[in-house]
């Protein structure tokens, strides 16, 4: 913390500033415009800008180094600039623009720093990690104390007519627990490399935490973007290795797989398990049978109260509505903020339990800006993986620097994320992760390039 505060660089200082107050959001909301909240962080976003163009630091090579993410970004303003004139809601429309200039100056203030701070990776992970431990303890306290701070989800929450079980879901400062889990994953992400680098402690405890949390969230999405982000970590940091580990360790891993496995059956196959139901208005445990009908009834919950429609069919109907929505207007998108809109007025073709939100980042991006801000999106990542492989392809063992691994776990969580938050566009969370990916990425590169002179 000392080394950071302390360092020379002013750009390090205000790096730090911003990475920590990015997940307050409305937390520390300091004016209220009503349908649009100013936030510290984009106060702060908006002041750092101003004082880097005093200074000169924003160059234009910055962000033809980032041209793939620049692109998309410049593309969604205009269209959103230009679909005020056609769209049913203006008001929605001129919300995500907003949205959308918001993001865009995070992603040039962000990258700016990045690029002039000294030790850019360090001081992100260091400020990161102290916010962390602010979310940390309202998240845990939340988990304890099934209270959570009032605010829009809390009203959602209170138009049931029974408790549910993601009623105990941490959110902290984000509008819900899928969008929370986000932020964990990326968390867990962060402090790994922390970890790879400085070997310390402290990391693998808030990675711990960081799990807990995200476990606490029942985020499907989030929970497996961290275990393919585990798996990747294991065979990037082996194969880096020339898997000496494994090699020496093959026979006592088999040998616990084998005796974890035998332990198991054992004790399902010895003890009988039991799961309550709601029979002729009293509760009975029923015995499970081992077999696939066994299994299908312990999985289930035909003895929970459910809604009419389930979390899983709602995401799917919202994909098929998103996609008819493209497809009136052929291929072209509908406009900025009409999702929403279109939902909030039944003009879905399928029942999605008054959610008007599309939950997955393509259908978002497709649906609205159509086939061109779609083709951006996956453009984006399609270069940077090919290069990736590429890169991983000439050097092999050399090419896995920690950098490396930090990119490719932070591209798992976020295409798994991006489909958990129910829209994406307005999270700034969304633009700093991207942002942090274009900038890993050409690091990575300038460091094959530097080892190639």
């Amino acid at each position: 913390m000392k080394k950071v505060l302390n360092a020379k660089s002013v750009y390090d200082k205000l790096l730090f500033l911003i990475v920590f107050l990015m997940p307050f959001s409305d937390k520390l909301n300091l004016i209220d415009l009503g349908f649009i909240h100013i936030f510290a962080y984009r106060i702060a976003i908006l002041c750092i800008l101003l004082f880097l163009l005093v200074k000169r630091d924003i160059k234009l090579t910055y962000f033809i180094q980032a041209k793939y993410l620049s692109v998309f970004i410049l593309f969604l303003i205009l269209f959103a600039s230009f679909s005020l004139l056609f769209v049913e809601s203006k008001e929605l429309a001129f919300k995500q623009l907003f949205y959308l200039f918001s993001g865009a100056l995070s992603f040039v203030v962000f990258y700016t720093l990045l690029k002039k701070a000294e030790k850019p990776l360090l001081v992100f992970s260091k400020a990161w990690f102290f916010s962390f431990v602010i979310i940390a303890f309202f998240g845990i306290l939340e988990i304890l104390t099934n209270a959570h701070f009032i605010s829009g989800y809390t009203n959602h929450l209170a138009s049931y007519d029974f408790i549910r079980p993601s009623f105990n879901a941490p959110l902290v400062s984000y509008t819900n627990p899928n969008d929370f889990s986000i932020y964990l994953g990326v968390s867990i992400v962060v402090f790994m490399y922390n970890y790879l680098e400085n070997k310390s402690a402290i990391s693998v405890i808030s990675m711990l935490v960081a799990y807990f949390l995200l476990y606490n969230t029942l985020s499907r999405f989030g929970l497996i973007s961290v275990y393919l982000v585990l798996i990747c970590l294991f065979f990037l940091a082996s194969y880096r290795n020339n898997w000496i580990w494994l090699k020496s360790n093959y026979k006592s891993m088999l040998a616990f797989s084998l005796a974890t496995v035998f332990i198991l059956f054992y004790i399902v196959y010895s003890n009988p398990i039991g799961k309550p139901i709601e029979k002729d208005g009293k509760v009975e445990i029923v015995q499970v049978p081992l077999t696939m009908q066994g299994l299908e009834f312990l999985f289930s919950t035909s003895s929970i109260p459910q809604d009419s429609t389930g979390s899983t069919a709602v995401r799917k109907n919202l994909i098929i509505n998103g996609l008819s929505f493209a497809w009136l207007s052929k291929g072209l998108g509908i406009g900025a903020g009409q999702f929403e809109y279109k939902m909030k007025n039944n003009q879905g073709k399928l029942f999605t339990n008054n959610i008007s939100n599309p939950h997955n980042f393509v259908i978002e991006i497709f649906s609205q800006y159509g086939i061109i801000g779609l083709f951006l999106l996956i453009a984006f990542f399609v270069v940077i993986l090919s290069k990736m492989f590429m890169i991983f392809k000439r050097k092999k063992r050399l090419a896995i620097t920690n950098e490396f691994i930090l990119l490719s776990t932070l591209i798992i969580v976020y295409v798994f994320t991006s489909n958990s938050a129910s829209s994406y566009i307005p999270h700034t969370l969304n633009w700093v992760i991207l942002t942090l990916i274009i900038f890993v990425f050409n690091e990575v590169k300038t460091v094959q390039i530097s080892n190639n002179v």
